[in-house]
């Protein structure tokens, strides 16, 4: 397949699983179109980011920029009777798995829209949506089928997703959105107040707080969306100084 296919396909698979995650009723189908595109990042040129020092292309950042449309992803019926991504849980709930987290979930996911398809570029910042996506999807199924190995996984790949977001930043390659930082850095946040890892709580609470601090500067996050984080910033405030330990009231 040649290196144009690859990369429309790498765009295609990302915003069909989008879609999937919009309707609520195909989480499972999702996930492995963003593993597929991920093997296709993997593939070489595909990965985005800088192999060596000054090695980049010569296109103008705005000739190589992945446009991205944020989307609000629908839980279907079984995850709107639970209350996996509530701040105030169900103890009563079957698929409630993490009764004493006082975290949100960032529910959102990225399409790609590739601007130039006669350009055979890929950007970094597709290979970071796709990531989170991926991160994502697993992260909601996990809570969804109460299964650990999903959310340890989404752990990891959102993990990867911020380490591309610094790679690229430093390499003066970045434009995704804040709002993707901010929500990996959330979701991350979940997933550390679930498994109960408080000294990770602290080191995100630290990373939320330096990243939106930089963002409020932006006209780049959307009003609803820093309510959300700094809400978040609010909980985990609350969350250290009662030392971790027991539920909010």
């Amino acid at each position: 397949m040649s290196i144009k296919m690859d990369t429309m396909q790498i765009h295609v698979l990302n915003n069909e699983g989008v879609n999937m995650l919009q309707t609520g009723s195909f989480i499972d189908a999702a996930i492995p179109k963003f593993r597929q595109a991920l093997a296709f990042i993997h593939q070489g040129l595909h990965y985005g980011l800088p192999t060596k020092r000054g090695d980049s292309t010569n296109l103008s950042s705005a000739r190589r920029q992945t446009v991205f449309t944020r989307y609000k992803t629908t839980r279907n019926d079984k995850e709107s009777s639970a209350s996996s991504l509530s701040s105030s849980p169900s103890k009563d709930d079957p698929f409630q798995i993490s009764p004493h987290n006082c975290f949100q979930v960032f529910d959102a996911v990225f399409a790609t829209h590739w601007l130039h398809p006669n350009d055979s570029c890929h950007e970094p910042e597709t290979t970071i949506i796709v990531v989170y996506n991926y991160a994502y999807a697993m992260h909601r199924n996990g809570l969804l089928r109460g299964q650990t190995q999903y959310l340890k996984k989404a752990l990891e790949l959102y993990d990867m997703c911020l380490a591309l977001c610094c790679t690229s930043q430093l390499a003066g390659r970045l434009t995704v959105p804040p709002t993707l930082k901010l929500a990996a850095l959330a979701n991350k946040l979940f997933l550390h107040g679930h498994f109960s890892n408080h000294e990770e709580v602290q080191d995100c609470y630290r990373q939320l707080q330096n990243t939106l601090d930089y963002a409020v500067s932006t006209p780049l996050l959307d009003e609803h969306d820093l309510v959300f984080f700094l809400n978040c910033l609010v909980i985990c405030d609350n969350y250290i100084r009662r030392g971790a330990g027991a539920p909010a009231a």
